[in-house]
């Protein structure tokens, strides 16, 4: 008899981690990290409610921090057996990790020299050299195609929409009785309609059990033209002398938002030099988009294959170095700012939301 137990995302909608245990075989579905107040982020300090030496394996959703951010932590505790993901998520996952584990480090470093840490020689939850030692163990697998991981148990992904890489994750097995199983884990599902990626395909196998994912569970999202009431906040923005400030997460939202933008530039509304996308991660990211053809959707093919690619390096305006972060705040032409962290609880958006908010030209847009 299976067993599955929530270890994570409970109550909240971050550290999202499942156990399913049968037959002496223990695995992970994500290992995500809490994020939001600080009682949230403790959480991730606690000791594992189970020994990570004893999980066989790690299957991963999607890339997002809050389902892989605590692998590293797992490895460093002893878990030493596959991860498992997607092709297009690998790429995704070095990213982000190796971003956390710089951040952990910088935090650790700020609060030992500022004196404001209740611990006399502050600790990083985990360091560069964890990330780097947990991207060894991931083992990418095929969109569609069920494979054996271990004698008798297969998994299989099916795209959920969402971000680059991001599945619905099949598990079969035989249960005591020696019937064949499945078990059926959504991950964050996508919408259907939403441009870049192709959209979220249901399960081919008919599960015993279907794990679902709810944070959107008790809402319908209205039909919108998300490009249209992105225009018309810009253009009144600018009307009025006043600049657009785009809290973004890096992974997804920060492409969904340049795709519109491209829109705009194409039909003439909205000047290309008069953009910003000030987030390192977000712009590598976006390259990472850039190159999975095999997830593009067919408007984005389309697109690229007229030679009017979005995420195209010419698009718009990187800013890379803080210099040019930086230089932002002393611009005084009216512009479209892109910048991390989504939440607005870190990263260089907290600069410009400081230099602007004062001003009541300007815009704020949370998008998603």
């Amino acid at each position: 008899m299976a067993t599955v137990t929530f270890h994570g995302a409970c109550g909240c909608v971050t550290g999202s981690c499942t156990e399913l245990a049968w037959s002496g075989r223990r695995l992970l579905v994500d290992c995500g990290l809490y994020q939001g107040d600080e009682a949230l982020e403790q959480r991730n300090w606690r000791p594992f409610p189970f020994l990570p030496r004893e999980i066989t394996a790690v299957v991963i959703t999607h890339a997002h921090l809050d389902h892989t951010g605590l692998l590293p932590r797992l490895v460093q505790q002893g878990f030493s057996g596959p991860i498992f993901c997607t092709r297009p998520s690998r790429a995704l996952i070095s990213l982000v990790l190796q971003d956390a584990a710089t951040l952990q480090e910088e935090q650790a470093r700020f609060a030992a020299r500022a004196g404001y840490s209740r611990h006399g020689q502050p600790e990083a939850l985990y360091r560069v050299e964890d990330a780097r030692r947990t991207l060894r163990h991931l083992q990418t697998l095929p969109f569609d195609e069920e494979h054996e991981i271990f004698p008798g148990i297969a998994v299989r992904f099916r795209r959920a929409g969402h971000l680059l890489g991001a599945a619905t994750v099949e598990i079969a097995a035989k249960d005591s009785g020696g019937e064949r199983k499945t078990w059926c884990f959504s991950g964050d599902v996508g919408r259907f309609g939403v441009p870049i990626l192709r959209d979220p395909e249901p399960p081919i196998a008919t599960p015993a059990a279907l794990v679902l994912e709810s944070t959107y569970g008790d809402r319908l999202h209205l039909p919108e033209n998300t490009k249209e009431r992105l225009a018309a906040t810009i253009e009144k923005t600018f009307a009025r002398g006043g600049s657009v400030i785009l809290p973004a997460f890096s992974l997804g939202r920060s492409q969904e938002l340049l795709y519109h933008l491209t829109d705009l530039a194409d039909e003439g509304r909205l000047a290309p030099d008069s953009v910003f996308l000030d987030s390192p991660m977000a712009i590598e990211a976006t390259d990472i988009y850039d190159r999975a053809e095999s997830e593009h959707d067919e408007e984005l093919i389309r697109r690229i294959d007229a030679g009017d690619d979005p995420f195209g390096p010419g698009r718009f305006v990187r800013c890379r170095t803080v210099s040019q972060s930086k230089a932002l705040n002393v611009r005084t032409e009216p512009a479209v700012i892109v910048a991390g962290s989504g939440m607005a609880n870190g990263g260089r958006v907290v600069h410009h939301l400081a230099q602007r908010l004062g001003d009541p030209r300007n815009t704020v847009i949370f998008a998603g």
